[in-house]
């Protein structure tokens, strides 16, 4: 058993039990490339899982992780796959309770796919939706948007070395846990921005809210290179996906607070307030 995962050869986990409301969260990975710059599957699925329970205002406690590999696949990239979900967890202070590893005669998207669940406390007063979106509120965004699209279309296109991008992938316990501390109950919901983009995120909670929200463009942060890739590959910057950025609904009167939580973080030091929500869709 590789260094970080300790379920001692058991076939259960074995948990505290806590007085506390729980999230849970499970997301199947099948990533191409494995390998890109900064990261790999590893860290995509340990990353992608705490984020979605850290949205919901959750704080990630447990992890299970299970690997399904294509017979041959490489010993050197499994170890460093390995490696990746250990480190990823161990950054993000969430324990490896449960592990699985089966081999298999093929296995369609390079060799190798990942499976990740997450268990989360959640406190009693957090009530995170959509729902909960009224007129005037704020729409945060913790940073740069794009880097993950755009360092795996570089890389699929032969043109990595062109272009200055590496994936965000990162756990975003940091901006959360300031936000919280913040804003707290007051926060109106959370997004992660990892397959959706801006655009797709934006659309769902209007779908949700049932109000329009204005997206100010040029406010949105993004980095040249990043710019560049996308116009090289014509695709659209609000449609890229980025594993390390979150977008907040926030109460205008906490906007200014919680932007300045964000930029203490590490994470969100390139946070800024790209809209606000309109009046109910017609």
């Amino acid at each position: 058993m590789a260094p970080g995962f300790r379920n001692k050869a058991t076939h259960c986990a074995f948990l505290l039990q806590s007085s506390s409301r729980q999230a849970f969260y499970t997301e199947c990975f099948a990533v191409n490339p494995t390998f890109f710059p900064g990261g790999n599957i590893g860290n995509i699925a340990v990353n992608r899982t705490v984020n979605n329970i850290l949205c919901s205002g959750a704080t990630p406690r447990y992890l299970s992780v299970g690997f399904l590999i294509e017979e041959g696949f490489a010993l050197a990239d499994l170890r460093q796959i390995a490696a990746a979900v250990s480190d990823a967890a161990r950054f993000a202070e969430v324990e490896i309770a449960a592990c699985d590893f089966k081999v298999v005669k093929r296995c369609a998207t390079g060799g190798i796919c990942l499976t990740a669940a997450c268990i989360g406390e959640l406190p009693p007063d957090i009530d995170l939706s959509p729902e909960n979106i009224r007129c005037g509120d704020k729409i945060l965004i913790s940073g740069d948007i794009g880097r993950h699209a755009a360092a795996v279309a570089s890389l699929n296109e032969g043109e990595a070395t062109l272009f200055d991008t590496i994936s965000d992938t990162a756990s975003l316990g940091d901006i959360v846990h300031n936000l919280l501390d913040v804003c707290g109950n007051d926060i109106r919901v959370l997004g992660l921005l990892s397959e959706r983009g801006v655009g797709k995120t934006i659309g769902r909670l209007e779908s949700v809210c049932g109000a329009d929200i204005v997206l100010d463009r040029e406010a949105i942060p993004v980095t040249p290179d990043v710019a560049a890739v996308c116009s090289r590959f014509y695709t659209d910057l609000l449609h890229c996906s980025s594993e390390g950025v979150i977008i907040a609904v926030i109460p205008e009167s906490l906007a200014d607070a919680a932007l300045a939580a964000m930029r203490r973080s590490a994470h969100g030091q390139n946070a800024t307030i790209i809209g606000y929500v309109a009046g109910s869709q017609t």
